[in-house]
């Protein structure tokens, strides 16, 4: 199977998981800085969307999707997927020790690292 055939085959499947698990963070996110003392926000903002990934992983089992599935036929495209997941989940190095120093760049600076996983 050449390259463009690979392509086409992933990109037949659901992707349902991942958008999924980004709302239901940054819902998450919503209501604590609603409902949270301002001292948390920046917590919860780095555990909602550092999160987005695990929680992604476990509602693909439930859409059907199974990311982690050893049984199906592994496209070159997979591995990628996963290596940008774990790319991502590396960034939040940068972001923390950034979002520490100012407070204030951490709603830019997760939005920067997200565009990158979510797109």
């Amino acid at each position: 199977m050449n390259l463009d055939q690979q392509l086409a085959a992933y990109r037949q499947r659901r992707f349902l998981a991942m958008p999924l698990a980004g709302a239901i963070a940054w819902l998450f996110v919503l209501a604590a800085g609603q409902l949270l003392e301002a001292r948390w926000h920046l917590l919860v903002l780095f555990v909602a969307t550092g999160c987005t990934a695990y929680l992604g992983i476990g509602l693909s089992k439930l859409t059907g999707e199974n990311f982690l599935a050893k049984g199906q036929a592994k496209n070159p495209f997979d591995a990628l997927f996963m290596l940008c997941v774990g790319q991502a989940l590396l960034a939040y190095a940068i972001a923390i020790p950034v979002a520490l120093k100012d407070a204030s760049s951490a709603p830019y600076t997760v939005a920067m690292l997200r565009v990158g996983r979510d797109s």
